[in-house]
């Protein structure tokens, strides 16, 4: 039967290939003879496939799996439900791939005086030029929310990463949050000797000084986050008529995209106790689309590090120059 194709084994679940195929990005990031910031792009082009991935076909299969549960895939025989559970396990396997694949590139950027710290591998001198550098640069551009009974949790975007924090004031306790502004800088060069580089993220600035955005605060626990929604929208052509004009049908389609269900939320370490209990209840988080990464979650500043080097040709391919024939 054509239907049973599936069972003699001559074809594949499309979504399972296509991470198989991001999977060779991955690798390239794994390869010695690729220059080694290329490698770090290619970490980065890695994440930027999956996080498409996710909101696009992990998102199609997540509405098919309310509407039609029973409905089976002619390729692989399985359910959507059955297709997100080994999606989701693959993708495991390969951000564990990608957290190994970053930590070797980092030694090996080390090692070459191109350092990528985090904020608490800072000496007490750079603390200190840092903090300045935060007052003067990021707090001003920065907008703060604090989710509590009296105020309601604002709309979440796709992309946007999220600094959380359990903040007591006065007596009182609630979560913080505070986006990143995608307009700031991803990476801050520190001050230092000619020849090295040390850098910090800007995210793990931020949530360094929290008490700062929130002064009087006191932090017992905070976190990063970045979540992905389902933006698999399908257009109703015949709608049309409801709205007259094609801008406002989708202006209507891009605002339900920032309130649809979340199919992923990476996370800086796994939350626990206040801030677990707020991103189960107010996410509807499950476990099996959390996945824990000690990366930093903005990874679009492995394409700005070359501009923080005096001389990075060495760590890129050579120059391609097309000719006319």
């Amino acid at each position: 039967m054509q239907k049973d194709l599936y069972k003699e084994g001559y074809t594949q679940n499309r979504e399972l290939s296509w991470l198989r195929f991001n999977e060779r990005c991955l690798n390239e990031a794994r390869d010695k003879s690729v220059p080694l910031l290329e490698r770090m792009k290619f970490v980065a082009i890695f994440s930027s496939n999956l996080d498409e991935f996710f909101s696009v076909r992990a998102g199609s299969l997540t509405d098919q799996k309310q509407m039609k549960p029973d409905r089976i895939d002619n390729k692989s025989g399985l359910t959507a439900e059955g297709q997100l559970k080994k999606i989701y396990a693959a993708a495991n396997r390969l951000c564990d791939r990608r957290e190994d694949t970053f930590k070797d590139l980092k030694k090996a950027l080390k090692k070459e005086g191109i350092e990528d710290l985090g904020y608490e591998e800072c000496t007490k001198t750079e603390k200190q030029w840092l903090k300045k550098f935060f007052a003067a640069k990021v707090e001003p551009l920065l907008g703060a929310q604090i989710v509590d009974s009296r105020h309601p949790l604002p709309p979440l975007l796709t992309g946007v990463i999220y600094t959380a924090g359990v903040m007591k004031y006065q007596g009182a306790q609630a979560v913080a949050l505070v986006p990143v502004p995608g307009s700031l800088q991803k990476i801050i060069r520190l001050p230092g000797k000619k020849g090295t580089c040390r850098f910090v993220h800007t995210e793990d600035l931020i949530l360094a000084n929290m008490e700062t955005v929130f002064k009087g605060a006191v932090f017992t626990d905070r976190i990063k986050f970045v979540i992905t929604r389902n933006a698999d929208v399908h257009v109703d052509d015949d709608a049309y008529d409801e709205y007259g004009d094609y801008r406002d049908k989708m202006a209507a389609m891009l605002k339900k995209r920032k309130k649809m269900d979340l199919v992923r939320i990476e996370v800086s370490r796994k939350p626990e106790g206040t801030l677990r209990k707020f991103l189960v209840t107010r996410l509807r988080l499950r476990d099996n689309i959390m996945y824990v990464s000690s990366m930093p979650l903005d990874r679009k500043y492995m394409f700005g590090i070359s501009d923080l080097l005096e001389a990075p040709q060495k760590y890129l391919y050579e120059p391609y120059e097309p000719k006319l024939s």
